[in-house]
């Protein structure tokens, strides 16, 4: 194998992050958290838009879909919290950060795939 070959994903180390099995550039991950927080942010302001052209309905719905992955979550959360606190399984969450969980799961939800 010659000296001048580069590593298994075929470019420079430098530039990518490795997972296991499979290598990403940093250029692709950045370019991948923008879109994502473009898409959030241009969600939330045609749901603006829509609200101020008094389309309430469909606003309703655009800030639903974008919050239902967080809602879908936060309310799974406080169900586990629930059975596990009854049954003794876990520790237990204080009332105040178990709130504060949820409520942080429904509103930052959508960003945290990003962010990862």
């Amino acid at each position: 194998m010659s000296s001048s070959s580069s590593s298994h994903h075929g470019g420079d180390d430098r530039c990518c992050l490795c997972f296991p099995g499979r290598c990403v550039t940093r250029a692709r991950l950045v370019g991948a958290v923008f879109f994502g927080l473009w898409n959030n942010a241009s969600t939330l302001y045609n749901a603006r838009t829509l609200y101020v052209k008094d389309h309430k309905v469909f606003s309703f719905l655009t800030l639903f879909f974008l919050l239902f992955p967080g809602l879908v979550t936060s309310l799974g959360f406080l169900v586990l919290h629930c059975v596990g606190a009854h049954r003794r399984l876990v520790g237990r969450l204080p009332t105040v950060k178990a709130v504060l969980c949820f409520v942080g799961l429904l509103v930052f939800y959508p960003a945290v795939p990003i962010a990862l």
